[in-house]
């Protein structure tokens, strides 16, 4: 990035702020969409306190 060839120095400031953004961006989409994904799963959990007879 630091030799690469730009037509203007707002371009590699482009190409540093993406650089930059997208992990952030990933890490944020993957979080919502892993709790977005625990509120449908179904959980076992067995009430052993009452037995039926």
């Amino acid at each position: 990035m630091i030799r690469s060839d730009f037509r203007g120095h707002p371009m590699k400031l482009i190409w540093a702020l993406v650089i930059l953004m997208v992990p952030t961006l990933g890490t944020f989409l993957y979080i919502r969409m892993n709790q977005m994904t625990k509120k449908d799963f179904r959980r076992f959990e067995p009430n052993f306190s009452k037995h039926r007879n």
